[in-house]
């Protein structure tokens, strides 16, 4: 196939002699303004704007020539250039895109048959269900060598034994497998073991102590109720046993049946804290003993 189907017939000609010399008028035009006299205050605010316009005419008018010139130049390359996407780029990129999905459905159907004899041979290899073929983490190319994969596989399945026979040999070794189960490294999972077996003796000892402050307390409270109860009787017995009693008989001044007891007055001293008078007094209350 003939490729020669594009020339440049003749080169663009830019006539710009005078350029140079426009340039020198430009500059000398410029200096005669003194831009660097003009003192930027308010009162040559509208000097300063009317100089700046007329220069930005004077510059717009090599700026449209230039403009020109440039359109004139690219027209005939913007039209190639429409061409030469329609009638040539067009195709092989077609072609090209249409040829990368057909090698891309070939090689994807070569790396699957490739996963597939990777996993099978993991498959026959690994004994442990808790892992998985994901768990090896493979990175699985056509470049690579499937001796190396399965190398890496039987390594991984080497280290997952020889932790789970340390393991063993571990105290609290279920508790220990659990995690390495879950975490398939064995440093991970001895030290989250270590942290909950210390977790779990802080709270035991936590419960034990409480318990044994309450039994305290409890304790506590028994033997204050017992010597009240001591002190409480005490003093019954003293009233009981130890009476000193008139030989008068009070009259009450209500009616009483013929039935009624005699009332005895007596007095006596007693001793006791401020809570046992306090039940003293219930207690007196209580079995209607009336005192002063």
């Amino acid at each position: 196939m003939n490729s020669k189907v594009i020339e440049l017939k003749q080169k663009p000609i830019i006539a710009y002699e005078l350029v140079e010399a426009k340039g020198k008028e430009v500059q000398a035009l410029i200096d005669s303004l003194s831009l660097d006299t003009i003192e930027a205050t308010e009162d040559n605010l509208k000097t300063i704007k009317s100089t700046r316009t007329n220069l930005s005419k004077e510059f717009k008018i090599f700026e449209d020539q230039r403009k020109m010139v440039k359109e004139l130049i690219m027209k005939p390359y913007n039209d190639f250039d429409e061409a030469y996407k329609k009638h040539i780029s067009v195709l092989f990129k077609d072609a090209d895109v249409l040829l990368k999905d057909k090698t891309s459905t070939v090689e994807s159907k070569l790396l699957d048959a490739k996963v597939d004899g990777i996993k099978n041979h993991f498959e026959e290899l690994n004994k442990f269900d808790f892992i998985s073929f994901n768990d090896l983490g493979l990175k699985i190319i056509r470049s690579k060598s499937d001796t190396v994969i399965k190398n890496e596989i039987e390594d991984y399945l080497f280290d997952i034994e020889t932790s789970i026979n340390t393991i063993k040999t571990l105290e609290n070794s279920d508790r220990v497998l659990a995690k390495f189960q879950i975490s398939k490294d064995l440093n991970s999972a001895i030290s989250q073991t270590n942290i909950e077996l210390q977790r779990e003796k802080e709270i035991a000892d936590r419960k034990e102590a409480q318990r044994v402050a309450q039994e305290q307390i409890e304790e506590e409270a028994r033997l204050r109720e017992a010597q009240r109860q001591q002190a409480q009787n005490e003093v019954i017995d003293a009233v009981i046993e130890e009476p000193v009693i008139q030989d008068e008989p009070i009259v009450q001044k209500v009616v009483q049946t013929p039935q009624a007891p005699k009332i005895f007055k007596s007095s006596f001293t007693v001793f006791g804290t401020q809570e046992q008078f306090t039940e003293l007094k219930q207690f007196m209350n209580i079995k209607g003993i009336r005192y002063e």
